[in-house]
């Protein structure tokens, strides 16, 4: 399940410190960013993406929180609606023991009177029978009267009920699409306000001469048109922000414009040397390291079901889904991942095997 990152200053001190690991003195220009610069703008980008998640967050609960509302009242309207059809049996029940009244009052002697209460009752849903009348009705002829009342009122009342349902569903169904609008609306505005800035930092970084031969390595490969080789030899960065790391500090996987941060993807390749030789192909990965900017695309299709962005493991870049049967709980090729990928650093998440069930996702937790 997706979790956020720890926001402890002390912890992300740490993390600053592997960041910015030493790297051999360059001569940088005039006007380049000091190290303790780089590291505040780190720093204030982290805390500007946790910001934006946490407002997604908020507002998402708001939206979840709404659809179930929504769900009650269109439950509570199905309730009214089998009502009422309850309600329209015993009317027409009650209907049909008056008629068969009416009927006889005509066949039997039992006087005019009976005969105009009865009618009245059929024409009029509202007869004022006064005890003149009722006396010269039998107890059950009485009774039959009253209950065809009362089952019209019932009804009657249930159908203002179901009114007044449908108004208030309609009326909840209008909000929750205008907060699908806004979140949809958020999300992009969050997205580029991010990426933006991620853009500016990562120039400073290179005016910097921060990771710059990390970054010259990644644009030669894509000069030659990628990157398959499983070596590895970009530092491990985990200070930058969830879906905000600079795609030239990760590493490729086997499958083709697939990334994890360095240490994930050193590991995932030795994995994946083991994989080969028991299955003879390499691991199938569908999903690596998410950008914020993928993140935002999926939840702004689905507020409800996809995760927060900035919260999601794959913006870490220590996370993957996997696919060729590794996707199927219990197939030979999960079982072999469940027995070897720990002694690589690799681990099928617990929350992963019951809610949500998802056995095609794997993370990255560290060889101890």
């Amino acid at each position: 399940m997706p979790r956020p990152f720890p926001r402890a200053v002390a912890a992300f001190a740490v993390a600053c410190a592997l960041l910015v690991a030493p790297t051999p003195p360059t001569q940088q220009p005039a006007n380049a960013d000091s190290l303790g610069t780089l590291q505040q703008q780190v720093v204030k980008l982290r805390g500007q993406a946790d910001r934006a998640s946490a407002a997604l967050a908020k507002s998402t609960r708001r939206y979840e929180d709404g659809k179930a509302r929504l769900r009650s009242t269109q439950r509570r309207l199905l309730d009214v609606a089998r009502d009422e059809q309850r309600a329209q049996d015993d009317v027409d029940l009650a209907h049909e023991r008056l008629v068969a009244f009416a009927v006889s009052s005509y066949t039997t002697p039992v006087g005019d009177e009976i005969g105009a209460v009865l009618t009245g009752a059929l024409t009029n849903r509202r007869t004022g029978r006064s005890t003149t009348d009722i006396r010269y009705v039998t107890a059950t002829q009485a009774d039959a009267v009253d209950t065809y009342t009362a089952e019209l009122d019932r009804q009657a009342a249930l159908r203002r009920h179901a009114k007044a349902l449908e108004r208030e569903a309609s009326s909840q169904q209008a909000r929750l699409a205008g907060q699908h609008r806004a979140l949809r609306a958020d999300s992009k505005r969050l997205t580029d306000q991010l990426l933006a800035r991620l853009d500016r930092l990562t120039l400073r970084l290179v005016k910097a001469d921060r990771y710059a031969a990390a970054f010259r390595v990644s644009r030669e490969r894509q000069d030659r048109g990628g990157d398959d080789a499983p070596a590895c030899d970009k530092p491990t960065v985990t200070g930058f922000p969830n879906g905000l790391i600079p795609m030239a500090l990760l590493c490729s996987l086997p499958a083709k414009g697939e990334y994890l941060r360095a240490d994930a993807a050193r590991a995932f390749w030795l994995l994946d040397t083991a994989y080969r030789l028991r299955f003879g192909s390499h691991i199938c990965v569908t999903d690596g390291y998410r950008p914020l900017g993928e993140q935002y695309a999926v939840y702004r299709t689905k507020p409800a079901l996809a995760a927060v962005p900035g919260t999601s493991r794959h913006g870490r870049g220590v996370a993957v889904d996997l696919g060729c049967g590794i996707q199927n709980f219990g197939s030979t090729q999960f079982r072999w991942m469940k027995r070897n990928a720990p002694m690589f650093g690799w681990v099928h998440p617990a929350w992963a095997e019951s809610n949500p069930f998802e056995p095609w996702h794997w993370e990255y937790v560290g060889r101890g």
